[in-house]
């Protein structure tokens, strides 16, 4: 019985003591689209900004869904260059669908490139206008 007391006492305190605070800002965002947590280093990321807001998504294909379900201005959207990794126009990116290549969170297999060429070394090349007609 006094094991039980002294547990009781050593879970209480325990339970007492304050959680580890979570800075601002350190939070990821949702995805606009599915709700999945972004990784926004991912070279898969994307999203529309615009004025002082940002909707992220945690694949191209999301994004492109969500530009053509809410009639989304394209010209607001922005990917990841795949080999660098810097945010280009979505509108001025290269785009290669190879779901057995790139393993995208959530299967799309959509890379974006800014030159086309580099995306040519990976397959068949398509534009945005060209993605937002095909995806769906």
């Amino acid at each position: 019985m006094r094991y039980g007391t002294a547990l009781l006492i050593v879970l209480g305190f325990l339970c007492s003591l304050p959680l580890p605070a979570v800075a601002a800002g350190t939070e990821k965002p949702r995805c606009a689209h599915c709700g999945m947590m972004v990784d926004e280093a991912s070279p898969f990321s994307a999203r529309l900004v615009a004025g002082e807001k940002t909707s992220w998504f945690c694949d191209i294909g999301d994004m492109v869904l969500s530009i053509r379900g809410k009639n989304a201005d394209p010209a607001q959207a922005q990917v990841k260059d795949y080999r660098s990794g810097t945010w280009i126009a979505a509108s001025q990116a290269f785009y290669v669908s190879s779901p057995k290549q790139f393993r995208t969170p959530m299967g799309w297999g959509l890379a974006a490139f800014r030159d086309r060429s580099e995306a040519a070394g990976f397959g068949d090349v398509d534009d945005l206008a060209s993605i937002l007609k095909r995806l769906q």
